[in-house]
């Protein structure tokens, strides 16, 4: 009866009362439990955090990096967000740890930017990470795009407007004979151009005049009237006393001996330029 008391009690304890602790869930099957990694970090691995890359986010929640979109950038290590490039910087690529700086010829106005803006014919800009385009002054222009200076008007040229694309020619009766011109500057009285784009006026020589500023032209004298004989003649003269007497155009000046003309009551010019009556422009 003792033998048999002493299997019983040996029966029980394999069978349960003092049993040998089980595994935990799946460590059998070989599968690890993970937890969340704190902002800023990732998972490398199924069972490690990292800190997350600059050119990345990492929220911490999602155990993923996320690299950062064209347009935004990241410098820092362990990060939770990416940074919006500002206005005159971009960036184009995925990832990228530092924004860049628009070049000279370019601009960007905008945040949150993947490229620049080529600067517009008649615009400039002459430092970098430019957030606007900058007009060419009076006196200047630009006929190209991505300009990072404007160009000085030259004598016979002129601009008026900022922002202009292209250098004015003087036209008749006008000229510039400075770097920059602004506006042009009309002939004096005395003084003609007939052409276009010049630097300097003639003046009206001996026999003809010009009254008038602005003019492309001279006036002959009427008969009976005669002009300086130096040149920059403004107005005629009326020949009188013992010298009454002149041709038409004389360059001559006025003389005893008549001619056959009829002496003009008047020789002035029409305020419109027109030359007066029986008299020519030339």
């Amino acid at each position: 009866m003792v033998l048999a008391s002493s299997f019983v009690s040996a029966f029980v304890m394999l069978s349960g009362v003092n049993a040998l602790p089980q595994p935990e869930e799946g460590a059998l099957s070989g599968r690890v439990v993970t937890t969340s990694c704190n902002p800023g970090s990732y998972h490398n691995s199924t069972t490690t955090c990292a800190v997350c890359p600059a050119g990345s986010s990492c929220d911490g929640t999602s155990g993923k990096s996320q690299l950062c979109n064209p347009g935004s950038y990241q410098p820092n290590k362990n990060s939770t967000s990416c940074i919006v490039t500002a206005a005159g910087y971009y960036t184009n690529q995925k990832g990228a740890t530092q924004a860049i700086a628009c070049s000279t010829g370019s601009y960007q106005p905008n945040k949150n930017s993947t490229s620049c803006v080529d600067t517009p014919a008649g615009y400039y800009t002459n430092q970098v990470a430019a957030t606007k385009a900058i007009a060419c002054s009076p006196g200047s222009y630009q006929p190209n795009k991505k300009s990072n200076s404007c160009i000085a008007t030259t004598s016979g040229y002129y601009t008026s407007l900022p922002g202009s694309i292209a250098a004015v020619p003087t036209t008749p009766g006008f000229f510039t004979n400075v770097t920059g011109a602004i506006k042009a500057t009309p002939c004096n009285p005395g003084t003609y151009q007939p052409r276009s784009n010049e630097s300097f006026c003639y003046g009206a020589p001996s026999g003809r005049f010009q009254g008038l500023s602005g003019q492309a032209a001279v006036c002959g004298t009427c008969c009976g009237w005669a002009a300086p004989l130096v040149n920059n003649n403004v107005n005629p003269v009326n020949c009188t006393g013992s010298k009454p007497n002149a041709w038409p155009a004389s360059g001559d000046g006025c003389i005893a001996t008549a001619t056959d003309c009829v002496h003009a009551k008047s020789c002035a010019q029409f305020a419109n330029g027109t030359c007066p009556a029986e008299t020519f422009t030339g």
